[in-house]
């Protein structure tokens, strides 16, 4: 019987690819991600977006110093995007948000690249804090986040409404200093199954 993958292995399965960096192939599989109903219901816009739409926005991205965004492969597969926006250098500290294509949903992909980008952040880029929102009947991904150690910091009451119903945006952080202690207990546990 096989054992069961750790988070810290599924993590190094996931493979991120600089939006500038991708073809065009690459950048429309992410449009069509994006426009999954599944997807795009948990967004702060949940329209379908159009091609000329998608290519402003990825040529905005680029141009953008203060953002930086991935195409998420999993098993050599383009399953989701994931980012970086609101970059603050002089603070260290940014905002990050992800979605993936429901296909891989309860697969552990969602964690394992939880995994890589609190790494990315915290040891490539530097940043001291790093913050989310998400909405707040997006409950998996609210638990999601706090299983890695993101604390629930307020919200944004009544911020969207979608279909006449008001929701609020929970607002979520966590800190180096958190990463590193949420992920030596995640790396202790994972190595103490094997």
């Amino acid at each position: 019987m096989a054992l069961k993958k750790s988070v810290l292995e599924r993590a190094a399965e996931i493979d991120l690819k600089a939006l500038g960096d991708c073809d065009d192939a690459a950048v429309e599989a992410i449009r069509v991600i994006r426009n999954e109903p599944s997807v795009r219901e948990n967004m702060y816009t949940c329209h379908e977006i159009g091609e000329a739409e998608h290519r402003t926005w990825f040529e905005a991205m680029k141009a953008n110093d203060r953002s930086v965004f991935y195409a998420v492969s999993w098993q050599g597969e383009l399953v989701g995007g994931a980012g970086f926006s609101q970059i603050d250098r002089t603070n260290r500290r940014a905002d990050w948000a992800f979605y993936l294509h429901p296909s891989v949903h309860g697969k552990g992909v969602g964690s394992a690249l939880e995994f890589r980008m609190l790494d990315l952040a915290f040891d490539q880029f530097a940043f001291e804090k790093l913050n989310c929102e998400v909405l707040d009947f997006n409950g998996a991904v609210i638990e999601l986040h706090k299983r890695f150690g993101f604390v629930e910091e307020g919200r944004r009451r009544r911020h969207i409404v979608r279909s006449g119903v008001p929701h609020d945006a929970v607002l979520l952080g966590i800190t180096t200093h958190e990463w590193q202690i949420r992920r030596n207990e995640m790396t202790a546990t994972a190595k103490g199954g094997q």
